[in-house]
Parts: C-alpha cells; sequence; structure tokens
C-alpha cells in the first residue's frame, strides 16, 4: 500500500454549510464527511489518501462544498503513487477568491509533491475559509462599537497584503512574447546560478511557472482583495530593467525584476473602490525594497505624484482627500467625516508622504518554526 498525506484548514463563520470529504483510491472514506463548524475558529487535521497495488484505478480524492449561493463543489484528484494532483486546485492562478452578496470563500492548495525538499512539510496542504462579507467591517464595527469609531486610525490592526501587485501577469507574458525579452529574462533569472548548465535551459522552456513559484505572492486583484477585507497594500512601484523597457515603458509592482501590475491600474482599483465603499478606509506603502538595480529601476517622486494625480483626476476622485503619517492619530469617524479615506504611508527615500517603519525583518524569521515569528512579535 502506498499513500499522500493530506492535511486540511477550514473557517466557517458564515450562515452556510462548509463539508468536506476525502476517499482513498478503493472508493473507502479517507475522510468521512465533515460539516465545519463555526467553533473552533479553525478546523483542521490529517488524513492519508491510500493506493492498494492490486487496484487498476490509482487516484483518490479530497472534496469540500459550500451551500452558498450559487454552491461551490471543488474536487481535486490525488494520486498516492505518483504524488500528482489533478484538478481545480492544481493551478494558484486558477483559484479566484469569491465574493458574493453576503459571504467570501477563500481557498487553495499547496502541492508538495513527493518532498519539498526545503524543510517544509511533504504533507499536500488545502484550505477553504468561508465568512461573511468583509466589505464594509470597517464601517460596520465602528456603527457598533463608539470606542472604535472615536479610536485612532493608528490604533487599527489592519489586514494587509504584501507584494500587493504580483497577480497581475500580463506583463510577464508581454516579455515572454517577444524572443529576445524572454531570452534576456531567462537570463536575468538565472544569473545567480553559479553553475546554470542545463538549468537555464529548462528554466526557459518552464520560465512562466518558475515565475509564478518564485515571484508571485497574491492570486486575487485589487478589488476582490479589498472585497476579503484587505485595508493596508504594499506597492513597489519602478521601472523594469533596462532590456524590457521598450516593451514596458510605464511603472509597474516590480518583485526583484519581475513586473506586476502597473502603478495607474493600482491606484485607479483602490480609488474605484473607496468611490464604492465610502465607510472604509485604505493604507499603501509604495517602496523600492527588493528592486534588483534601484540606479536604473527606482521612480522619481514627480512620477509618483503626476501619476497619481492624473488617475485621480481622470476618474474624478478628487473627492478623496490623501491621509499620511501625521493623520494617524484623526479618529476614524473625523476621517470618514473629512472623506481622508487613501493612506500612503511610503518609504521616506521616495521623498512623497514618507513614513518611517518600524519592520524589523531579518534573515533569522527565514523559518518553518512559526514559535520564531511569535517570538519576534
Amino acid at each position: 500500500m502506498v499513500k499522500k498525506d493530506f492535511d486540511y484548514y477550514f473557517i466557517n463563520s458564515s450562515p452556510y454549510t462548509l463539508e468536506a470529504q476525502a476517499e482513498n483510491a478503493d472508493g473507502s472514506y479517507a475522510l468521512s464527511a465533515i460539516s465545519v463548524p463555526s467553533t473552533p475558529l479553525i478546523t483542521e487535521g490529517s488524513c492519508e489518501i491510500t493506493f492498494e497495488t492490486h487496484l487498476t484505478h490509482s487516484s483518490g480524492d479530497f472534496q469540500f462544498r459550500t451551500d452558498t449561493l450559487p454552491p461551490h463543489d471543488f474536487r481535486e484528484s490525488i494520486n498516492p503513487l505518483t504524488k500528482a494532483t489533478s484538478g481545480p486546485l492544481e493551478d494558484m492562478m486558477q483559484t479566484p477568491s469569491v465574493i458574493g452578496s453576503d459571504f467570501s470563500l477563500s481557498y487553495g492548495m499547496f502541492d508538495a509533491g513527493s518532498e519539498s525538499g526545503t524543510g517544509l512539510t511533504g504533507n499536500d496542504q488545502i484550505y477553504a475559509y468561508l465568512t461573511p462579507s468583509q466589505q464594509n467591517w470597517m464601517g460596520t464595527l465602528a456603527a457598533a462599537h463608539s470606542d472604535v469609531r472615536d479610536a485612532p486610525f493608528a490604533s487599527f490592526a489592519l489586514p494587509g497584503a504584501h507584494d500587493a501587485g504580483t497577480f497581475d501577469l500580463a506583463q510577464v507574458d508581454k516579455l515572454l512574447s517577444d524572443a529576445a525579452a524572454h531570452k534576456a529574462l531567462t537570463e536575468a533569472v538565472t544569473s545567480g546560478f553559479s553553475e546554470a548548465g542545463d538549468l537555464t535551459q529548462w528554466i526557459g522552456k518552464k520560465l512562466k511557472h518558475v515565475i509564478v513559484g518564485e515571484a508571485v505572492t497574491q492570486k486575487d486583484n485589487v478589488s476582490t482583495m479589498l472585497d476579503l477585507g484587505c485595508r493596508y497594500f504594499d506597492f513597489r512601484p519602478g521601472h523594469v530593467l533596462g532590456p524590457f523597457r521598450s516593451i514596458l515603458p510605464d511603472l509597474y509592482h516590480i518583485h526583484t525584476l519581475i513586473p506586476g501590475q502597473t502603478y495607474k491600474g493600482f491606484i485607479k482599483d483602490v480609488l474605484t473602490w473607496l468611490l464604492a465603499n465610502p465607510t472604509e478606509i485604505v493604507a499603501v506603502h509604495l517602496s523600492t525594497s527588493g528592486f534588483l538595480a534601484h540606479s536604473t529601476m527606482d521612480p522619481t517622486t514627480e512620477e509618483l505624484k503626476s501619476q497619481f494625480m492624473e488617475v485621480q483626476q481622470t476618474m474624478g476622485a478628487a473627492s478623496i482627500q490623501i491621509g499620511s503619517a501625521a493623520d494617524l492619530q484623526t479618529s476614524y469617524s473625523d476621517l470618514v467625516k473629512s472623506n481622508r479615506r487613501l493612506f500612503f504611508l511610503n518609504q521616506p527615500s521616495l521623498n512623497w508622504f514618507p513614513a518611517t517603519s518600524y519592520g524589523s525583518y531579518n534573515s533569522s524569521y527565514e523559518t518553518t518554526d512559526p514559535q520564531i515569528i511569535l517570538n519576534a512579535l
């Protein structure tokens, strides 16, 4: 008998049901059907999907479903023999969160393969979080609690998105469709390898797959992240490397050297959402952290300001006032009344709405032990 271990993590705080089950290759239950309750907060566990060598059918599956309107049903096939998975969860970029009128559903899978080789678990992991709508959580919270309404904005704990613009692969596709840019991008991605050899050739063929695995930290677009409750965005606007500038002349979110969403597109998405949600406040941290070549990739202060003002004017969003570090002690209610609902808390060297960061990241946090992170906090 061979097996594949699976971990699962479920949250259901919605008025709907969230159910899951898993089957072995012979059709028996690896995980008997469960209905995820609202308490405890996280329902977690593990199961083994097995395959007996005498069977002709080698795959089992893991399934979870909701009775939302419309309902959602996901069934991932798992082969214990090859350790491979197939189905709606295998491609992260094809697992967008679902925003309903009164619920939000986020889900996904970590495919460990036969072994991760990184110190991470060798178990595949599936998660599904079904919650009430979080689109107006600030306004809802403030309406129910006067102490929140009158509290300084600095006291809010804001869910945030790291490298928020990496979900957009349109710019990567443009580079990959150009032979010269594809070659240059392959060389740039593999430049840190001391002995690339055949690996360079393989990466060239699988370049988009490698880029998604190494550079993409978000699968949902900005509007969806906002609807999910995100209110703090780490966005890194910059220019692409010189060899790609003729193809991509604008400012983009840059992860090391990989371009994501345009800066103008990001600003447009945030302003559009704020206009439609007048009780909410969004904070943005613009920085150039991690850029491969600051001397050519960093934007100027004038570029950031002028492009923001261009988008704001084009959209007719001048009514939305900008908040800065100096406004963090202003109460939520006063900020909403004055429509000061887009905060810029930017890297000081950008010379535009600077804010000192108290981030304490260092290399010792590169760990698979969560206790190290908890101790740092």
